[in-house]
């Protein structure tokens, strides 16, 4: 086995860089390790898994061997093929499937010869998701084989068969749904998914604008998925990586352009005169249209989860609107699982607020209780 081995004591996902430190050995160990850690939690025999992977160019002989690995370990992978993260995530969140847990295969945002493995399970208590640390389960199973066991079997898995879930066009049109004025929406936007998997929306947003009515058009550049990333680097927020949209959303008189990360979880914006939107502003605006549904829908102090690295441009707009802003070391971790608890709060959390978290089809956005 020629890996890296200290990828399974990371804390949020195995990354690395290919083929040095991930390959398909590691791959097919962590499909085994994914499928018995997953059978453990949720109790049950052959546990699904929802499989996807980006555009890179190691991607599909590590999904290949994650989908082999995870049939070894006892589990039922659900190949997805192509999609992004979201998908895979929100996939997992409506058990699609019968899904109880889901794996993409990426690098986010990271350079080309970079990839890694990202893993969530359905928590049936909250309703929502909890991130597979491989530190805490991964790790233990791999210090504790036994010599000759667990031993990847080499070579080329072959390329798994697509589970037929229509995970991308079902996440797009559950997303579709959550505004009640796409009918009503009109002009141009311009999509740069920067040669990443976020080339799947244009069309499956076309079809979904189609059917409303709504009089919409979709422009797009960098939209040929390559994972070498010829067209800007895989993450949107570095300097001058959107200069391209920028110039296409003023020049097309677009409204305004959407760039998206590697695998499209991350999403920058440039408004229609081709100006850069700021994380806060953007999450402020967010923030203050979700404290508003809340409050209309009676929930008395909705809570607004952000990271300490946000402007103070965020809380003074969610303390505006009636809310009330949370800091968090990183909210897409603590917004599944450390405000969330199973059963009623104890009086020592009386004061806490409670807190879900948004899907959107381009990032986690931290919202309000059900």
């Amino acid at each position: 086995m020629t890996f890296d081995p200290t990828l399974f004591a990371r804390g949020a996902d195995v990354r690395g860089t290919y083929p040095e430190q991930i390959n398909a050995d590691l791959a097919w160990l962590t499909g085994v390790y994914l499928a018995r850690a997953v059978a453990k939690i949720t109790g049950g025999d052959e546990p699904k898994i929802i499989v996807g992977r980006d555009g890179r160019v190691s991607s599909p002989e590590i999904y290949a061997a994650l989908v082999a690995g995870i049939a070894a370990g006892g589990g039922k992978a659900l190949p997805c093929d192509l999609a992004t993260t979201d998908m895979v995530q929100w996939g997992v969140g409506e058990q699609l499937g019968g899904a109880v847990a889901g794996a993409m295969i990426t690098a986010s945002h990271n350079p080309p010869q970079y990839n890694g493995i990202k893993m969530v399970v359905h928590n049936p208590a909250s309703g929502d998701l909890d991130m597979l640390r491989p530190v805490e389960h991964l790790n233990p199973q791999f210090q504790a084989r036994a010599d000759g066991e667990d031993v990847p079997p080499g070579g080329d898995a072959p390329p798994p068969a697509d589970a037929g879930l229509d995970l991308q066009g079902k996440f797009v049109a559950a997303a579709m749904k959550r505004s009640a004025r796409v009918a009503q929406a009109s002009g141009k936007i311009v999509l740069d998914p920067g040669n990443g998997v976020g080339a799947l929306f244009r069309p499956l947003l076309e079809r979904e604008f189609a059917a409303s009515g709504a009089a919409v058009e979709i422009l797009e550049i960098a939209g040929e998925i390559d994972g070498t990333f010829p067209s800007r680097p895989s993450n949107p927020g570095l300097p001058g990586a959107v200069k391209a949209l920028q110039a296409k959303v003023v020049e097309s008189g677009a409204a305004f352009g959407a760039a998206f990360d590697g695998d499209a979880d991350r999403v920058f914006l440039v408004d229609e005169r081709g100006e850069f939107v700021s994380g806060s502003v953007l999450l402020a605006a967010l923030s203050k249209r979700a404290v508003e549904k809340a409050r209309a829908e009676g929930k008395a102090d909705p809570a607004i989860m952000r990271r300490g690295v946000s402007s103070w441009l965020v809380p003074q707009t969610v303390r505006a609107a009636g809310g009330v802003p949370v800091i968090s070391r990183c909210f897409c971790q603590d917004s599944r699982s450390r405000w969330r608890s199973p059963g009623p709060r104890r009086s020592s959390a009386a004061n806490r607020p409670r807190i879900t978290t948004i899907r959107t089809p381009t990032a986690w956005i931290p919202g309000f209780s059900r």
